[in-house]
């Protein structure tokens, strides 16, 4: 069922911003898509550092946000949210005022309407379009104040770079179970006689892809030490980590056809293995995003369990699972914690690089077009915005 929530005034708009992008943004510059009167979509950048920028760079940081508002189908309209830890001060003036400056000239020459430039400041919030904007701006408690009617209570929400790894949920003797248990695992790889011996771990290791799934359905807390260290065991290898991390995202069809591409690959069959490259590079249909969730939220439960050394692959898995749904400065974290304990652990290496370079899924942009985004935004522009924004929210 779709939501719909109007928002009259910028602070009620400025309270539902987290829930529309699906974190507490900081320190971030945020689009907020709409096609008509409902938003469909949100993009998040780092705000440049603090300091002197210069126009170019401005300019070209721009130009590149509004060139990926593009590629969102039928957007008509935006209004990008400033949230940085700079201040007003004495003055009212809102900070990144210059960047703002250029976001509104790149959206009105492609096309754009922008409804409202706002921004979030460390001692105010204003609109970049008002003309009164008091001394300090205005209060921040106006946006923690309005929810706007059929919003309901306030969502838990992370900012974009958590949730932090608990590591409270695995105490150091479930580790140390974990660590034994992956030591079996590898005795038994060594050696072929052993993988001819019927046992309980052999049968966890031949089940993996059905452990995968009813993980998935059921609660993380209720994994077993056995499965989940024949999950981390399995993702240590890459060639099975690819196939592990293709199944959490797109279901066990398309494990099942890594796998086979693998196998076609050692074989030296020319080709082999593009489709899955295709995917892990963002290229093909858009994972499940409750599939993508339960796949986090297990995968966090891997890494609390994990002896540390153990730790990079699942990091790694989750920061791409995050990239998949838009979150890059969460998965860049993720990435830098992986990286931290093993610098030369190859796929977090690549997933860096990516996502240093702004690469984005391409999914990101397939905002379905046939179906009500799940929020509605209806604006008043307020008296000191310009008189055709004025008109066109009512």
């Amino acid at each position: 069922m779709t939501t719909i929530i109007t928002a009259h005034e910028p602070q009620e708009f400025l309270a539902i911003v987290p829930e529309l992008a699906g974190f507490r943004p900081v320190q971030s510059m945020v689009l907020v898509a709409f096609r008509g009167s409902r938003s469909c979509g949100a993009l998040r950048v780092d705000l440049p550092p603090a300091g002197p920028v210069d126009a170019d760079t401005v300019n070209a940081m721009a130009s590149s946000l509004i060139g990926m508002l593009c590629k969102i189908p039928e957007v008509d309209a935006v209004v990008p949210v400033a949230y940085t830890a700079a201040r007003f001060g004495a003055g009212s003036i809102p900070p990144h005022g210059e960047l703002m400056n250029a976001l509104i000239f790149h959206a009105g020459q492609s096309g754009f309407r922008v409804r409202d430039a706002l921004c979030v400041a460390a001692d105010g919030w204003a609109s970049y379009f008002d003309t009164a904007v008091p001394r300090g701006g205005r209060a921040l408690e106006l946006i923690a104040d309005a929810r706007p009617p059929g919003a309901g209570r306030p969502a838990a929400l992370d900012d974009q770079h958590g949730p932090a790894l608990d590591e409270s949920s695995a105490d150091l003797a479930t580790r140390q179970r974990i660590g034994r248990l992956l030591a079996r695992f590898r005795e038994m790889a060594s050696d072929p006689a052993a993988l001819g011996v019927p046992s309980a771990e052999l049968d966890v290791l031949l089940g993996v892809p059905a452990i995968v799934e009813s993980s998935l359905a059921g609660q993380p807390g209720e994994l077993s030490d056995l499965h989940a260290a024949a999950l981390l065991f399995t993702m240590q290898s890459p060639p099975s980590r690819d196939v592990l991390l293709l199944q959490f995202a797109f279901g066990a069809g398309a494990g099942l056809a890594a796998e086979r591409e693998n196998e076609r690959f050692a074989a030296g069959e020319p080709g082999a293995g593009e489709q899955s490259a295709r995917l892990l590079w963002g290229e093909g249909p858009r994972p499940d995003p409750e599939r993508v969730e339960a796949a986090i939220a297990l995968l966090l439960e891997l890494v609390a369990r994990s002896p540390r050394s153990r730790k990079p692959p699942p990091l790694t898995l989750l920061a791409w699972l995050n990239w998949a749904l838009g979150r890059s400065s969460r998965a860049g974290v993720l990435l830098g914690m992986a990286l931290g304990i093993d610098p030369g652990y190859g796929l977090a290496g690549l997933l860096d690089a990516m996502l240093r370079a702004g690469h984005v899924p391409e999914w990101a942009f397939a905002v379905p077009v046939e179906r009500p985004a799940p929020r509605r935004i209806r604006r008043s522009a307020g008296r000191t915005a310009p008189r055709a924004d004025r008109r066109a929210a009512r």
